[in-house]
């Protein structure tokens, strides 16, 4: 079903998230063992949700230049960096003062940095390379390998930061790098797409240029009326999950345990019911449902199981595990559906534009959530989280269901 390029492009992209993720885990370890400091933790917390927040301004650039030659450039960066890094560990060794933490967090921003226009490339790339397969399978199939790796990583992570020295870390995160880019090196796709034009902006583009781009996203966001009417009603919903993301800690210790398990056992039935929601995505004819629909349905469902998560977790606390589960995977399927609809809406040469202000508004909002959430928490207890998160999910699902647009296919 899916074509070698999809397959290249697939497993350049488990890599890079698997590599820059070990280097993410090592610095901030380095940091949380070294110095024991909840400041420069919030730095290394800054730098990775910061670089979402601007992610908007790589837009033009994405669209502005030859993807395949971007994605590989991207790459190499990191992988200097990371060469570099392991250099000076193996040189001079680990130093616990000012100028080795400088060097520590240069690295990280890097690597963030240039993550943060690989990932929306990527996403721009994926209907260039599917072919005749349906893109809600393709990104259904990124989805689902994607929390697969993740949940892997995480277990092997620990165990290798726990096991390991930052030296031989960096070597495993500069190997990982090396087969990501040698999986985007053999791609190939869509011979019939040109970048003539494009490829003149890389090299003599000015800023002039680049702003005039920057603000064509927005315009060409902007015309497209139905498509705001479905997504701007997503991004506030982000602002209701961070509120109940925040409040998942102190509800699972206070009702689950008080140890570290408890939370880690709601995190890990939400896992797998994201694992759960992306294979739904491979359902023979699912590309044919009516998108509109089918988002009323998930998110109604989602806000139904958190509703009944938050009933049952002091009473019922199987019935509350399987809520959990569902409610995950059916918010898992929706984004998907919103991906693809993204993809096969705006057009190719805006698209990581329109991705990237979508990801920078999103970023954005999810902070706003979380202080709301602790002033929920702190006022109402954490368990009124979940409920107002419930609430929201159902209301908007009723939004959806109601909605009028006059895109058929939506």
């Amino acid at each position: 079903m899916y074509n070698k390029q999809t397959k290249y492009l697939l497993g350049g992209r488990i890599a890079t998230n698997i590599a820059d993720s070990l280097q993410y885990m090592i610095i901030l370890w380095f940091f949380n063992e070294t110095f024991k400091s909840p400041f420069l933790l919030g730095v290394i917390f800054a730098i990775e949700s910061g670089a979402d927040v601007i992610s908007f301004l790589f837009g033009p650039l994405i669209d502005n230049s030859n993807s395949k030659k971007l994605l590989i450039k991207c790459s190499a960066v990191q992988i200097i960096n990371v060469l570099i890094l392991c250099v000076i560990n193996i040189t001079f060794g680990i130093k616990s003062n000012v100028i080795y933490s400088i060097i520590m967090v240069l690295s990280l921003t890097i690597t963030t940095l240039a993550s943060t226009i690989i990932y929306p490339l990527q996403t721009k790339m994926i209907p260039m390379v599917a072919g005749e397969t349906p893109l809600v399978k393709v990104n259904g199939i990124f989805n689902l390998s994607e929390k697969i790796f993740d949940v892997l990583f995480n277990a092997g992570a620990t165990l290798l930061i726990s096991s390991f020295n930052v030296s031989f870390n960096l070597i495993i995160s500069l190997v990982v790098f090396l087969i990501g880019i040698k999986l985007y090196s053999l791609l190939n796709y869509d011979e019939n797409f040109d970048f003539s034009e494009i490829e003149d902006y890389e090299e003599e583009g000015t800023v002039g240029e680049y702003i005039a781009d920057l603000k064509e996203g927005f315009v060409e966001l902007r015309k497209q009326n139905e498509l705001l009417k479905l997504i701007i009603p997503l991004m506030v919903i982000n602002f209701f999950f961070a509120i109940a993301d925040i409040g998942l800690p102190r509800l699972a210790s206070e009702y689950i345990s008080d140890e570290a398990t408890g939370y880690g056992l709601i995190l890990s039935i939400s896992a797998i019911g994201s694992i759960v929601g992306g294979a739904f995505t491979q359902f023979k004819n699912i590309e044919k449902a009516n998108l509109r629909k089918t988002v009323a349905m998930c998110l109604i469902s989602s806000g139904i199981f958190k509703l009944i998560t938050a009933i049952t977790i002091n009473r019922i606390f199987v019935l509350c595990c399987i809520s959990i589960f569902f409610c995950s995977a059916f918010i898992s399927f929706m984004n998907i559906l919103f991906i693809s609809l993204v993809q096969s809406t705006v057009p190719v040469n805006i698209l990581g534009r329109v991705e990237t202000i979508n990801e920078s508004i999103i970023s954005a909002i999810i902070p706003l959530g979380t202080f709301a959430g602790a002033f929920v928490i702190k006022e109402y207890g954490s368990i009124m989280t979940q409920y107002i998160y419930a609430v929201a999910l159902v209301g908007f699902g009723v939004y959806y269901a109601l909605l009028k647009v006059d895109n058929h296919s939506c």
